[in-house]
């Protein structure tokens, strides 16, 4: 064979880049790029229960409207179609008016003029109804307002038409990545 014509080094250099090429594709293939580190632990909502219900929520899917209501801006959070053990259930929180602010802010019962934040836990299928009463919990909103951390005690019942049951106490965490406006 001749040389005439040829570039020296040249066949080292497409070794090098085949080489890479085929590094490279196997890692696409194996689906992280080059120099991926490993993912972040997931930000996505967490619940667990204690109580009438007992144990941590799987499969939650996360629903974040902001509207104007009576009492101004509001946030809805609703956490929907979870499984604790084998039953399904769906919790949602309400951020109104002043209490859609930065900071921590007190549970309130469903009534007219509630000054607090409202918790409603209820169960598919008719397997239970919670709901926060005044002071029986905590909801801090983040300095985002798309984020948040609760603990509180949930009252059996729904609205004003307490049981007087079995409670539950929640304790979670939510991060809307959405915010639909209505």
């Amino acid at each position: 064979m001749s040389n005439i014509g040829r570039v020296p080094g040249a066949f080292a250099v497409r070794r090098a880049l085949a080489v890479v090429a085929i590094v490279g594709l196997g890692a696409v293939v194996a689906g992280a790029p080059l120099g991926a580190t490993t993912p972040a632990k997931s930000t996505g909502p967490k619940l667990t229960f204690t109580g009438a219900v007992k144990g941590k929520a799987k499969g939650i899917n996360q629903f974040c409207n902001e509207s104007t209501g009576l009492d101004g801006l509001q946030l809805s959070v609703s956490l929907t179609r979870f499984s604790v053990g084998k039953d399904k259930y769906s919790l949602s929180l309400g951020f109104r008016g002043a209490n859609y602010a930065v900071g921590e802010h007190q549970f309130s019962a469903p009534k007219q003029g509630a000054t607090g934040v409202i918790v409603t836990f209820v169960g598919d299928q008719g397997s239970g109804a919670w709901t926060s009463g005044d002071g029986n919990g905590t909801a801090t909103l983040s300095s985002d307002k798309k984020s948040a951390k609760f603990d509180g005690d949930l009252l059996a019942g729904s609205g004003v038409a307490l049981t007087g049951g079995p409670g539950v106490h929640v304790k979670g965490t939510f991060k809307c990545t959405k915010v639909d406006k209505l």
